[in-house]
């Protein structure tokens, strides 16, 4: 644990992408649950300045300010998370669109990773909300009351599954029709 909290760590992996230093700090803050006294990386503030204006980066600095808020206040600064105010409603405006497009045509696989994508944008934005100081973001109640009133579409019945339904009960169950096949 304390061999990946030292700045030697963040220097040799500087490569990875903000999802996948997400996923490590997300996986070592809840392993550091268990160590006392709690061990922080020293990287953090270093990791807050190189943020980029994505979702994954936003996730990041959710999960930092989740554990380490001071770091976080003291390396992200106002124009960034403007930007990252800016890219959260133009996100959740992109997905209403796509949400009020969807009709009884569509594939319900394409609406399911539609209603995945709303929900992990909601949370992060309620994420990011909570610490940044931002009131509210529009595209996003707008986005919910979408994803709320969005049906999914019904599976379409494909042509090989196709078979005749027969009728219970009817002309088609005669003493006649039962002894056909004997």
């Amino acid at each position: 644990m304390e061999g990946f909290a030292l700045r030697r760590t963040f220097e040799k992996s500087q490569r990875f992408s903000e999802s996948d230093w997400f996923q490590l700090l997300t996986k070592f803050y809840h392993l550091t649950m268990y160590v006392s006294p709690p061990v922080y990386p020293t990287f953090s503030g270093e990791l807050c300045q190189g943020l980029s204006d994505s979702i994954e980066a936003i996730r990041l600095a959710n999960e930092i300010n989740n554990r380490e808020p001071i770091v976080l206040r003291q390396n992200v600064g106002q124009t960034r998370i403007k930007e990252w105010k800016e890219r959260l409603a133009c996100d959740a405006t992109s997905l209403t669109e796509t949400g009020n497009a969807f009709d009884d045509t569509d594939d319900p696989d394409g609406f399911d990773q539609w209603e995945s994508d709303v929900d992990e944008l909601v949370g992060t934005s309620r994420d990011f909300l909570r610490w940044s100081g931002v009131n509210e973001l529009g595209p996003i109640t707008e986005l919910e009351e979408v994803k709320d009133s969005a049906e999914r579409p019904h599976e379409r019945e494909s042509e090989d599954d196709y078979r005749e339904e027969r009728q219970v009960s009817g002309p088609y169950w005669t003493i006649d029709r039962m002894f056909e096949d004997l």
